[in-house]
């Protein structure tokens, strides 16, 4: 007998909540001020045990102290490097990194265009400005950014996969699931062991009833990473929709396993 699915039942399909960041502490800048950026915890105890006199000292015990989550401390130090060099895009871009880890991301838009403004080889900061808007929910705006990011063509290699990565999830926001694909597409070219990638491309193709296709990309999802619940889940919903209702509730089953308790509210409705 065929079975009949809900057609409501796609809509349940999971895209994780995500606030974007790069860690972008891990990035070299194109900054003549940064060329021995490379700090240590150890520095915070270096750094308190002399009298700090120089923009570059303050600046980098700011960057010790990010490291060690303390952000608004690492602001206090940022603060006074620029007041000891107003013109320090480095410490502008850096102080901007702390405000978006305390979630001030009007405050950190503000500091990354102060550094572009004083450098615009501060490219980072256009990745930044991207992520500080994708979580105020300006996506327009942060597609924007990060189209200038990419556009710049840096050849930061590793680092475009961040900048296709973000702009696709910035597409599924804004329901442009096959532009999402394309750069999901992108990002797996340059990082393809990453399993976020591979879920969050299954999901766009879902929404465009690409069923078939999101099934493969959420099993190399779980191929590299067996714990990922969504992913099950996911695959789960794809497959009932797809006529495989056995293995659609064995995937809610897992998905259950893994901590995903809803799962089993779907297992109640789907799999009887």
């Amino acid at each position: 007998m065929k079975i009949v699915i809900n057609k409501s039942l796609c809509n349940y399909l999971i895209i994780l909540s995500v606030c974007i960041s790069c860690n972008p502490l891990n990035h070299d800048i194109i900054n003549a001020k940064n060329e021995d950026a490379t700090v240590t915890i150890d520095s915070i105890k270096k750094h308190d045990t002399r009298n700090l006199k120089t923009a570059k000292e303050y600046f980098d015990r700011g960057i010790a102290k990010y490291f060690g989550k303390d952000y608004n401390g690492s602001i206090e130090d940022l603060n006074q490097a620029m007041v000891l060099d107003p013109k320090y895009p480095e410490a502008f871009y850096r102080r901007g990194i702390n405000k978006a880890e305390l979630q001030d991301y009007n405050g950190a838009i503000i500091d990354f265009d102060n550094a572009l403004k004083i450098n615009p080889k501060t490219i980072y900061a256009y990745l930044e400005k991207g992520n500080a808007k994708f979580n105020l929910n300006d996506y327009v705006g942060a597609m924007s950014e990060y189209n200038k990011f990419i556009d710049i063509n840096p050849n930061y290699y590793s680092y475009f996969n961040e900048s296709y990565k973000n702009r696709g999830l910035t597409k599924l926001k804004l329901n442009d699931y096959r532009g999402a694909i394309s750069d999901f597409n992108n990002a797996i070219k340059i990082h393809p062991e990453s399993a976020s990638l591979y879920f969050n491309r299954g999901f766009a193709k879902s929404q465009i009833k690409e069923y078939k296709s999101a099934i493969l990309d959420w099993n190399e999802t779980i191929k590299i990473d067996p714990k990922y619940a969504e992913a099950y889940m996911n695959r789960g919903l794809a497959r009932i929709t797809d006529g495989q209702k056995d293995k659609g509730c064995l995937d809610f089953s897992k998905a259950g396993e893994l901590g995903f308790i809803e799962a089993y509210d779907f297992i109640k409705k789907y799999c009887k």
